[in-house]
């Protein structure tokens, strides 16, 4: 909302959402503790689907997978080089 819409709802009255600091916030854990947790086993284990536990060695690929993962900002810079 641009400074001429929050004028105007306040001439009439309104209190706009961006003012208004009673609202709580909602906080996504999951987005905020991504940076801890992107390079833990448990974080890539339960991108599998349940049931493909019983595969020999499948524990191996998610400890791998877990020690290469790279970091969010390393993954776009790759990206853009690509």
């Amino acid at each position: 909302m641009d400074i001429n819409s929050l004028n105007k709802a306040l001439r009439k009255g309104r209190l706009p959402t961006e003012l208004d600091y009673n609202i709580e916030p909602t906080v996504d854990l999951n987005r905020l503790l991504y940076n801890a947790f992107y390079r833990t086993y448990e974080f890539h284990e339960s991108k599998f689907p349940a049931g493909y536990e019983s595969i020999p060695g499948l524990e191996k690929l998610i400890q791998s997978l877990a020690d290469n993962a790279k970091s969010p900002l390393e993954e776009m810079e790759a990206r853009e080089m690509a």
